[in-house]
């Protein structure tokens, strides 16, 4: 099986074992029936793996989970870190930030995220580029200063349309007099 579908499959059954665990109603296979169900069993007994926190944390995020898996990837940044292991810090500091970016309202948290991200990159170049974490702020910076600008825009074009409101709601003016001759 190639690589790609075994991780697939290990995701959905770290997915699925998480949300059986939360009684959520999951539509998958059983855990059981994936090749490497042992993985979700793994997660549970030591936790203190940062590699299947990471796992976790993806399938979690693909199913929609944001803020499990903000939790997990946070996690799996202790726990790395702890280890002093780049590799997996890395993939969690980029997680963090990816996750970030997805939530609503989290756009500050995301560009500080990828600030954290560059700053460890910077260090550790072998592991992490850091040209990733600098074009994530770039853009939120640019998505910022757009929607700065817009918020603007969207007051004048509200101005208009009240001024457009209170016209079409006032009374028309009365005809003017007639002057001189019938």
């Amino acid at each position: 099986m190639p690589f790609v579908f075994k991780r697939l499959a290990l995701i959905l059954s770290i997915t699925a074992a998480f949300a059986a665990d939360k009684d959520a109603s999951f539509k998958a296979a059983p855990a059981s029936s994936y090749p490497h169900h042992q993985t979700s069993e793994a997660i549970t007994d030591a936790p203190t793996r940062a590699e299947a926190q990471c796992v976790l944390a993806e399938g979690l995020r693909v199913n929609g989970d944001l803020q499990g898996a903000l939790d997990a990837y946070q996690s799996c940044l202790r726990i790395a870190r702890a280890a002093s292991d780049q590799l997996s810090t890395a993939r969690a500091l980029h997680g963090v930030a990816s996750t970030y970016e997805r939530m609503p309202d989290h756009l500050t948290d995301a560009r500080a995220a990828w600030m954290e991200y560059t700053h460890f990159a910077d260090g550790a170049a072998r592991v992490a580029p850091g040209t990733i974490g600098r074009e994530r702020v770039s853009t939120i910076d640019v998505a910022g200063e757009q929607e700065r600008v817009y918020v603007d825009v969207r007051a004048r074009i509200a101005d208009r349309q009240r001024i457009a409101r209170e016209a079409a709601a006032a009374p028309p003016p009365p005809p003017p007099p007639s002057r001189g001759r019938r």
